[in-house]
């Protein structure tokens, strides 16, 4: 005889799998301890992390983000110049990008404007100033959203 008639109760009430995804955040920072501040603020996201502005542009390239949070004081390469490399790659060029930087001169802005930046942080920032701007971000970059 089949089971299929005798089902429990269990079995009637056990809600579909849902599959739910959370976003992706790079952070892009030399700083160790930085870098450990920012995944902690993120934990509701799936946070990757790089320690320069060449290792950002790997792990952009290969992760995939939804957003980038790139410091801009970093050996080798600085987070402008990756930023605009960014830029230019085609897997890459609509990843919204926020600059972390203690720099708060309108130079350093607009140097980061010009160079593909959606966002500008000024460290040190609070917790919700980061999340308010990550979640504005996301959220613009959601496809049929009005920014």
């Amino acid at each position: 005889m089949s089971s299929t008639g005798n089902r429990s109760a269990a079995d009637s009430v056990r809600e579909p799998a849902v599959t739910t995804t959370k976003k992706k955040i790079l952070v892009v920072d030399d700083s160790f301890s930085s870098l450990s501040t920012q995944q902690g603020t993120l934990s509701a996201y799936d946070v990757v992390l790089a320690r320069n502005g060449r290792e950002g542009i790997r792990q952009a390239i290969t992760e995939r983000p939804d957003l980038i949070l790139m410091d801009v004081n970093m050996p080798g390469m600085d987070g402008f110049q990756a930023c605009r490399w960014l830029r230019a790659f085609e897997a890459t060029k609509a990843v919204p990008i926020i600059i972390m930087t203690t720099r708060a001169d309108p130079q350093s802005v607009k140097v980061a404007y010009a160079n593909g930046c959606n966002g500008y942080l000024v460290k040190p920032f609070k917790e919700e100033e980061l999340l308010t701007t990550v979640r504005k971000l996301l959220s613009e970059s959601e496809p049929g959203t009005e920014a």
